[in-house]
């Protein structure tokens, strides 16, 4: 009898990238790492005492594209009395869409968030937010958005 399933994926035509393996009486798995507009081949292997089987045809697919990671946290690189510099780090994955903008936010004592900065594109990097009240607090959060929304 079969013991379990062995399901490998990888980019299409390239090196297996992961294997899930499931018991036998599951017939559906998702994986949840997969990048959208992306297309993967997967197999399919039934395991038994023996050992695994010859893996079934290979199916393919490409997963819908969602939306992008959160960028990383925006470090300082400079503050003055009326303005700041910091930068971050990409985020992880673009969703699957190319990024289209990265929205800066800034919030003065705690209040409602605001648009400070729209930059444009994949390379959207580091940038100063200039014309701040003097001796106030700011938060700043970084937002990338693709073709299908905003992310984090």
């Amino acid at each position: 009898p079969v013991l379990k399933y062995s399901l490998s994926w990888a980019l299409s035509g390239g090196a297996v990238l992961g294997i899930r393996e499931v018991s036998d009486n599951v017939l559906t798995v998702q994986i949840p790492e997969l990048l959208g507009s992306t297309q993967y081949d997967f197999r399919v292997q039934a395991v038994n005492e023996v050992g695994a089987s010859t893996a079934a045809e290979n199916a393919s697919t490409t997963p819908q594209a969602v939306l992008p990671a959160a960028p990383g946290i925006p470090g300082v690189n400079n503050v003055s009395q009326h303005s700041v510099a910091f930068a971050w780090a990409a985020p992880s994955h673009n969703g699957g869409s190319m990024l289209i903008n990265v929205l800066v936010w800034a919030s003065l004592e705690g209040g409602d968030w605001a648009l400070a900065a729209s930059l444009h594109g994949e390379d959207a990097g580091p940038t100063t937010i200039e014309n701040l009240f003097g001796d106030s607090d700011y938060r700043f959060r970084v937002q990338a958005v693709n073709g299908i929304g905003a992310g984090q």
